[in-house]
């Protein structure tokens, strides 16, 4: 008859046997994860646009008889040309307006309008502006190499700023698309982030999960919302003050700010434009109503986001500024979704810690 074993050494078999497994699962989520590291910004948007927009391709797919996957390729196709529209018209523009520059910069035919006299009395930078501006239409390559250096800074700036633009561009556009696949089977979807959620934290997952979806919505409200005003002051402004191409600007105005870069390049380009075509009042007058719009975001955004919240506005708002500090755009949206989701939890805590105890009963 075998003798059992001791019981530190059934521990110890238990212990290792354990520490291996835990080993290897440790390696392949670690592997897992750095395989799909590169992807990791554009699973993210898709998941985001899928919550945001699964009540509008519900609405779509109810006038389509039922047709979920219909309505969500349409809706993923129509979100690809609102953004590929205005970009390529932007770069065209850009690209033209570049080669015709080149072109009398080589010949020797650029001309610069001069500045007018009451330039020089703005108050501290009037002079240096007006000698400057001065020199520019005078004689542009002197202007030029009197400052390179900062010309060469500022031309860094905007190739690097270009660039990441143009990656912001392109994960919008593959995350668009896996945003439709995303949308064609919205309950599985549902279904496996409560299960997930409910192996992490117990009984209380669902009640996340609908937490960080009515964040997201919010959220998605607030920034769609705050950019279809925006961009509807700054296109009314441009109209009125007879900018050219002012539709075009317009639609790029729409997507610079969805993407939270804001309408502030355009609108600093039209007042430049404005101070050198337009009388100084009228000028003035456009300056102001453009400095309004860009800074209106500020008010409309934490407004839009906490109607019908459950979530304190102040907790989403910090979520917001915390996270576009921290994460760039898509921050946005991560930013309040982990702020909700642990106030909640800090919440409940809360709440277990208060709740009273039922008294031991005495006696037998």
């Amino acid at each position: 008859m075998n003798a059992p074993k001791p019981l530190s050494e059934d521990f110890s078999n238990l212990a290792v046997d354990a520490a291996i497994k835990i080993f290897l699962i440790g390696i392949l989520a670690f592997w897992c994860l750095d395989i799909l590291r590169p992807f990791a910004v554009i699973l993210i948007w898709a998941g985001i646009m899928a919550i945001a927009t699964h009540p509008l391709c519900q609405r779509i797919a109810g006038w389509l008889g039922g047709r979920v996957s219909l309505s969500a390729t349409l809706l993923s196709l129509l979100a690809v040309c609102l953004l590929l529209g205005p970009v390529a018209a932007f770069v065209a523009i850009l690209v033209g307006d570049a080669q015709d520059f080149l072109d009398a910069l080589a010949n020797d035919t650029l001309q610069l309008p001069g500045p007018d006299t009451s330039v020089r009395d703005w108050p501290v930078i009037g002079v240096p502006l007006y000698d400057f501006w001065s020199l520019a239409a005078t004689n542009l390559k002197a202007a030029a190499s009197s400052v390179g250096p900062q010309l060469k800074g500022v031309a860094e700036a905007v190739l690097s700023g270009f660039l990441g633009a143009s990656l912001a561009v392109l994960q919008f556009l593959a995350a668009f698309l896996i945003a439709g696949f995303l949308l064609t089977r919205p309950d599985r979807a549902l279904s496996g982030a409560e299960a997930l959620a409910r192996r992490v934290v117990g009984t209380q997952g669902p009640q996340l999960v609908t937490i960080m979806i009515s964040t997201i919505r919010n959220v998605a409200r607030g920034v769609l919302g705050t950019a279809v005003i925006q961009t509807f002051f700054a296109g009314l402004g441009m109209v009125v003050a007879g900018v050219p191409g002012a539709g075009i600007w317009t639609a790029i105005c729409l997507v610079l700010s969805i993407v939270q870069i804001g309408p502030g390049l355009v609108l600093i380009g039209t007042i430049i434009y404005m101070f050198s075509e337009a009388s100084t009042v009228i000028a003035v007058i456009y300056m102001i109503w453009a400095i309004a719009v860009m800074i209106m975001d500020n008010f409309l955004k934490p407004v839009l986001m906490g109607r019908g919240s459950e979530i304190p506005i102040v907790v989403l708002f910090l979520g917001v500024i915390g996270g576009t500090l921290a994460y760039g755009i898509i921050g946005v949206f991560v930013g309040p979704v982990i702020l909700a989701v642990g106030y909640t939890l800090f919440s409940l805590w809360v709440a277990e810690a208060d709740e009273p105890t039922e008294p031991a009963r005495e006696g037998g």
